[in-house]
């Protein structure tokens, strides 16, 4: 009974330690790690503001981003609401814009993080769609990827931040529900 105990206690000590301990990728200096009613009132302190259109796994705000004007999306798991992944769009009537836009970003992402980089052709376009390996602790936390589309004279600048834990857990649900 005592070893049963001791065994017992061991494992919630890891647990809690573990679960403490795991680290999340951050979006604004918000730990994307939660459910989405938790991380939006955290985004509307930060200026953003919550548009009427979403569906019932993303909610679209609006707001300030590195310094721009940008639109929000917050993707999240329908069952859970469990958030996984957080895409800014940012439009720009001239290429040029975007490209001072995505080339700052790139070297602040550079700057702030310990990353592995991927630099791959755009599926969309055939401009470089950059992946970035975000990692604390020696611990793959999440991924940034971003990508500039061009159409006409128009661009979008897109960049998205996933949470590896959340968008692992989201896309084995899908493939379970198959």
């Amino acid at each position: 009974m005592k070893l049963t105990r001791r065994i017992l206690a061991t494992l919630v000590f890891f647990t809690i330690t573990y679960s403490s301990m795991a680290q999340h990728m951050k979006f604004m200096g918000i730990a994307i790690d939660g459910r989405v009613e938790n991380l939006l009132p955290k985004l509307l302190q930060k200026g953003m503001k919550l548009e009427s259109y979403s569906t019932p796994t993303s909610k679209t705000l609006s707001g300030q981003f590195f310094g721009e004007d940008a639109e929000v999306t917050v993707a999240f798991d329908r069952d859970t609401h469990i958030v996984h992944d957080i895409t800014v769009s940012i439009l720009k009537n001239y290429a040029i814009e975007n490209y001072n836009i995505q080339k700052r970003f790139l070297e602040e992402v550079e700057s702030k993080y310990t990353y592995k980089k991927d630099v791959k052709r755009s599926e969309i376009s055939d401009q470089p769609h950059y992946e970035y390996y975000i990692f604390e602790n020696n611990e793959l936390v999440g991924m940034i990827i971003c990508e500039l589309v061009i159409i006409d004279d128009l661009s979008m600048l897109t960049i998205d931040y996933k949470d590896v834990d959340n968008y692992l857990a989201t896309e084995k649900k899908k493939r379970d529900d198959i």
